[in-house]
């Protein structure tokens, strides 16, 4: 083969191999974004767009201390019905249960912080005292008590004992339903003192915060 006809095949392959890259270029510019399935090692670390959009599936799992959902309930329309009873009860008003928030798709490993806060009075006719113990249900299931004289007044005279009070309750529930749980405030008097939870548009509101805490 004559030097000459060596020098134009190269020109030819050459040529080839430019158009070649062309394709590569305008095919592969961009790759669409990784999808991870299965065991995917990321342990060196992941670099994400800006405002990602990511769906955790159903067995995802977080490190113990790891709030999961927050839920925050509010009510500020009434205040409860009385009660003189030494037995705790769910603070009532009319058959109706305000004083309470939902939290939903609990996982069985987890725990529930509680956080309830409100306005409570405590009252005695002709009585140097007063008092009133506040507590939590689960449902229908006590799952934090208090002693009725938790909050106390005494006055050091037998005209009446009158007491209006801001109190927040916390409480940790390690062992919560999984899926829906209902909690409530409860109420129950000291020495059948007349206790309300004060909650219409001229006091404190009800507010219930659930957090569901990963173990």
């Amino acid at each position: 083969m004559s030097r000459s006809r060596d020098i134009a095949d190269a020109g030819v392959k050459v040529n080839y191999l430019d158009n070649v890259g062309a394709d590569i270029n305008t095919t592969y510019s961009t790759l669409a974004s990784p999808t991870f399935t299965g065991t995917t090692d990321i342990s060196s670390g992941v670099t994400l767009p800006s405002n990602p959009t990511v769906t955790l599936g159903s067995n995802a799992t977080f490190p113990a201390g790891h709030v999961i959902q927050t839920t925050n309930t509010t009510y500020n329309a009434n205040s409860s019905d009385t009660t003189t009873s030494t037995t705790m009860s769910r603070v009532v008003e009319s058959g109706s249960y305000h004083w309470t928030g939902q939290i939903t798709g609990v996982l069985a490993s987890s725990w529930v912080s509680i956080t309830m806060s409100f306005n409570g009075e405590s009252f005695k006719n002709a009585s140097a005292n007063a008092g009133v113990g506040y507590g939590i249900f689960r449902e229908s299931t006590l799952i934090m008590d208090a002693k009725t004289h938790a909050l106390y007044i005494y006055v050091g005279t037998t005209t009446y004992a009158d007491i209006y009070c801001p109190i927040t309750l916390t409480f940790v529930d390690k062992t919560p339903a999984t899926g829906t749980n209902n909690y409530y405030l409860g109420y129950k008097a000291h020495s059948t003192a007349t206790n309300t939870v004060q909650s219409s548009s001229t006091y404190q509101p009800f507010v219930c915060t659930l957090q569901e805490i990963a173990q």
